[in-house]
C-alpha cells in the first residue's frame, strides 16, 4: 500500500467518501479519498487521515446530524470501502495539489475562490491556494 493504514482508518476514511459523495460516481468518491489523502500528505494539513477529517472547521459531516446521528458515523457504502481502498492502496488519483472539494451548489467565497481543477458529478475539486 502507499500509505500503511489500520482497519480503523480505512473504515473513517470510507464513512467520510459515503457522506461527502453518497450518491456520486465511483470516479468522484476516488477524487474525495484522494483529497484527504492529498492533505495527509502535505505538511500544513495534519499527517494522519483523522487528523486531516477531523480537523476543525474542514469537513461538516464530522459535525452535521441527520435524525441525531453525525453523518459521518454513519455506516459506508460497499463502493464508498472500495475507493478507499483503492486510494490507500495505491495513492490519489489527483495532483498533490488538488486538496479541496466542494458542492457545485456552494456559494461560498472562501472555498470558491480557489483554482478548479475539474468538475466531477456534482463536485468541485480545487487545488488549496487560491486564484487562477
Amino acid at each position: 500500500p502507499i500509505y500503511d493504514y489500520t482497519e480503523e482508518e480505512l473504515d473513517l476514511l470510507a464513512r467520510l467518501i459515503s457522506s461527502e459523495g453518497g450518491g456520486e460516481s465511483y470516479e468522484t468518491k476516488l477524487k474525495i479519498g484522494s483529497v484527504v489523502m492529498n492533505r495527509v500528505e502535505d505538511p500544513e494539513f495534519p499527517d494522519t487521515i483523522r487528523g486531516v477529517i477531523y480537523q476543525k472547521s474542514q469537513f461538516s459531516v464530522t459535525v452535521v446530524k441527520i435524525d441525531g446521528v453525525v453523518m459521518i458515523d454513519r455506516p459506508a457504502d460497499e463502493e464508498s470501502y472500495r475507493a478507499a481502498k483503492e486510494v490507500l492502496d495505491y495513492g490519489s488519483v489527483l495532483p498533490s495539489t488538488v486538496q479541496v472539494f466542494y458542492a457545485i451548489y456552494c456559494k461560498e467565497p472562501w472555498v470558491t475562490s480557489r483554482a478548479t481543477y475539474e468538475v466531477s458529478d456534482n463536485t468541485v475539486f480545487a487545488h488549496i491556494y487560491r486564484g487562477g
